[in-house]
């Protein structure tokens, strides 16, 4: 069993540079702007040998001016249920109020929440660099939440003390959350807006990340576990991925490379594709980051409710064909995400590809599939030399890779490489999944 610690308070108070500054890494966005975090974000950490998850929250805004548009509304209300989700769900809380802009209404609102909700809390003050501030900090005392501890989380001051008391409070209570390891690790990519969140939530059976119309509403990657079939898989939501001239510097830029780890982390990915606007570049290119990772790869046709009535899947899967050639091993699935349509589906494809993923062929038949293909199809010369191989194996590997033993690499075309992959995926369907042949010869070590 692992406690688990929430980060809260109103927005702007410094609530994901102290996330990062406890667990010695940077893993939530942060920035200037207020309102980056918009979900719950985990992390496991530990300190003095007391692991404990802490998760970092959105900021909390209480109530919502009328004149505010609709969907702006309903991004709050989502982003508040999150807040209150993390709540209920910590043993411990980490309240985060602000030096630099002192005591505010909007603190003396969420530490009524607080009070409320019962739950053991550190008033934390962040934003104190410097021993004039530290002056500031007793003003906080009338929030009624207890002795505040001063930090500052960007540069570091006092974090060991706060992470002292943390610990220290830890201690005194039993916590009620087993750690969960994962089986399958799962990133949902794709462009903004194509309802990766949306998928998520459907996947799930709740509201776990904000679903909105706004284009770019997840900033961070979001780790949610399931179980199936008795495996346990981890779903990772992450920010849609623009075109590399419209991706902007900072919060944006972040977030992206926080996809593309995600998927380099991942044992498989659903590239979710809005079913309206078909295949994109930009699609592709995306694609690209699986396959060059090494991933497995589900292409996830979400809105399809949308699109039915206009085209049928055999019309739109020899389109979507034409445009990716590339991926003929990668399953299709038409869903959507927003009635739940075929969801459910993609667990089973989920395990499947995993199995394929793991698929062993025997030397013996590796090498009688090779030999075949080469008599067949026999590698064309290239000057004097005749390209010749004399063995093949697969190793260990978490991707499916072959090593073929030749006279000389240099001599063989890529495409005659793609041959050989061909004829071994006619052999053993290595479904969802990329794989590599990887040419060794003496020549090469020369």
């Amino acid at each position: 069993m692992i406690p688990v610690v929430a980060i809260v308070g109103r927005t702007n108070v410094g609530k994901s540079t102290l996330f990062n500054r406890v667990i010695q890494k940077r893993l939530a966005v942060t920035s200037i702007e207020p309102e980056t975090t918009r979900d719950r974000l985990y992390a496991d950490t530990e300190w003095q040998g007391k692991e404990f998850i802490i998760i970092d929250t959105a900021g909390l805004n209480i109530e919502t001016p009328e004149e505010t548009p609709e969907n702006i509304k309903q991004l709050i209300e989502g982003v508040k249920t999150q807040v209150y989700e993390a709540i209920n769900e910590a043993d411990l809380l980490l309240f985060s109020v602000s030096a630099d802009e002192g005591l505010t209404s909007r603190d003396k609102e969420i530490a009524d929440i607080i009070r409320k909700s019962g739950k053991p809390t550190i008033l934390v003050v962040n934003k104190v660099d410097n021993q004039e501030k530290e002056m500031l900090v007793d003003n906080f005392l009338v929030l009624g939440i207890g002795k505040p501890s001063s930090v500052s989380a960007i540069s570091g001051r006092k974090s060991g003390d706060l992470l002292d008391r943390i610990v220290s409070e830890l201690k005194k209570i039993k916590p009620k959350r087993e750690k969960i390891k994962s089986d399958i690790d799962v990133a949902i990519i794709g462009r903004p807006n194509v309802g990766k969140s949306t998928l998520v939530n459907s996947l799930v059976g709740r509201e776990r990340v904000v679903v909105n119309e706004i284009p770019g509403t997840t900033v961070d990657s979001i780790d949610v576990f399931l179980k199936y079939q008795d495996k346990t898989i981890k779903i990772v939501d992450t920010a849609g991925i623009r075109r590399r001239g419209k991706i902007k510097v900072g919060v944006e830029k972040f977030s992206v490379l926080r996809a593309v780890k995600a998927i380099a982390r991942a044992d498989i990915t659903l590239l979710v594709l809005d079913a309206d606007e078909g295949i994109t570049n930009q699609d592709l290119h995306i694609a690209q980051f699986a396959l060059e990772a090494g991933r497995g790869l589900i292409l996830v046709i979400n809105k399809w409710d949308l699109k039915e009535k206009d085209i049928t899947m055999d019309n739109f899967l020899s389109s979507l064909k034409n445009r990716i050639s590339f991926l003929p091993w990668s399953p299709v699935i038409f869903i959507s995400a927003l009635t739940g349509k075929n969801v459910q589906k993609i667990f089973d494809i989920i395990l499947e590809v995993k199995f394929k993923r793991t698929e062993k062929i025997s030397t013996r038949k590796l090498n009688q599939i090779i030999s075949d293909a080469v008599s067949f199809n026999p590698p064309k010369t290239r000057g004097e030399v005749q390209p010749k191989i004399y063995f093949s194996t697969q190793i260990v590997s978490d991707t499916p890779k072959f090593i073929l033993k030749v006279n000389d690499s240099s001599l063989f075309h890529f495409s005659y490489l793609r041959y050989l992959e061909k004829k071994i995926r006619e052999s053993f369907d290595f479904t969802g999944t990329p794989i590599k042949i990887e040419l060794k010869s003496n020549r090469d070590n020369k």
